[in-house]
């Protein structure tokens, strides 16, 4: 937001930036420069495991072809659409700073997808985790809605 706010209403900013020794332009450099360390951290520690996590309740058979399909196919996939929409919308509008806000309001709403993605994948992860612990109940011969203690013995002298 800030990485915008910069490229597109920079003027009310000139002076304050002055004061600063900085330029609108450069200042636009090294809020993006933090925001790709930002957003390469997030990914790393982040995005990935969460991502490796869809993969814990399916079956191994499942898992192996699932983790393929992604990433052979839908990930590359993926950052080829983003760079042909941005390259359509740059030739579309003449240039990188006319498409900005589009882009923005793009990335809005990509971002606003995955978010509903990841609660939807939450919701299917926890309705089969829940599943699975009546299943392991049922096994070990209790009825659900039947109360139950764990004991530990850790502490148990023996």
């Amino acid at each position: 937001m800030i990485f915008f706010g910069l490229v597109l209403g920079s003027g009310p900013l000139t002076p304050w930036l002055a004061t600063l020794g900085l330029t609108p332009l450069m200042a636009a450099v090294l809020v993006g420069g933090a925001q790709n360390v930002f957003s390469k951290s997030a990914k790393y520690s982040l995005f990935d495991p969460c991502k490796e996590m869809a993969y814990i309740p399916l079956d191994r058979e499942t898992q192996l072809k699932g983790k393929a399909a992604i990433d052979v196919v839908c990930n590359p996939l993926g950052k080829s659409g983003g760079a042909l929409i941005q390259q359509a919308m740059i030739v579309g509008f003449g240039s990188l700073a006319a498409s900005t806000p589009y882009l923005g309001v793009i990335l809005g709403i990509i971002v606003f997808a995955w978010l509903k993605a990841a609660g939807s994948l939450s919701k299917q992860f926890a309705e089969l985790e829940i599943k699975e612990q009546k299943a392991k109940l049922a096994e070990e011969g209790l009825k659900p809605g039947q109360k139950y203690q764990f004991v530990s013995k850790v502490n148990e002298q023996v």
